[in-house]
């Protein structure tokens, strides 16, 4: 998915200038419209299984190898909580309900990939899911880490992943998700 900044008017077609309305907003000097360059939205999900944290291994663009919380983007047309569940079964093979998910957070603009991005995020006991744990698309890997098992891996956590939670302590995130849950 793309989403660049605007260099010509979606009406008229004729060449944008930056407007001083507000970043992100251009304006079309020959039919006088503005254009506005909007943020991409996603959606991700946070799994806990006891003291238990699903991550994926992403496994292409920038962040290719560093693992994450299940992510992406929201399709045309579906709901954030729907594209979390989406993303979730894509990724890890695990299906949920989309009345099971808990909006935990919203998270204003920011830099992925050279988009801006506005995110939803969700959370969900993994009891609340079904079935089996198996890396899908974007993912090369999906597994539930305990704390122990993340330190003694020395693998890197994916950069929004790490500022969501202030974090890449595994303890700490599944304590503060259940807190969310709770």
């Amino acid at each position: 998915m793309t989403n660049f900044a605007p260099d010509y008017c979606g009406y008229c077609g004729h060449e944008l200038r930056d407007s001083d309305l507000a970043p992100g907003a251009y304006v079309c000097d020959d039919c006088e419209r503005y254009v506005f360059h909007s943020p991409t939205p996603g959606a991700s999900v946070t799994v806990v299984d006891d003291e238990r944290l699903l991550l994926i291994q992403r496994a292409v663009g920038e962040s290719a190898g560093q693992w994450g919380t299940s992510a992406g983007h929201v399709d045309w047309g579906e709901g954030p909580d729907h594209g979390a569940a989406r993303e979730l079964e894509e990724e890890t093979g695990l299906v949920v309900d989309r009345d099971d998910l808990t909006l935990v957070a919203g998270r204003g603009t920011w830099v992925v990939d050279g988009k801006h991005m506005v995110g939803f995020e969700y959370a969900v006991h993994r009891a609340d899911t079904r079935g089996e744990l198996d890396a899908g698309t974007d993912a090369k890997d999906a597994r539930f880490w305990t704390a122990e098992s993340w330190d003694a891996a020395d693998e890197v956590m994916h950069d929004t992943t790490r500022e969501r939670y202030g974090t890449t302590d595994i303890d700490t995130i599944v304590e503060k998700t259940l807190a969310e849950l709770d």
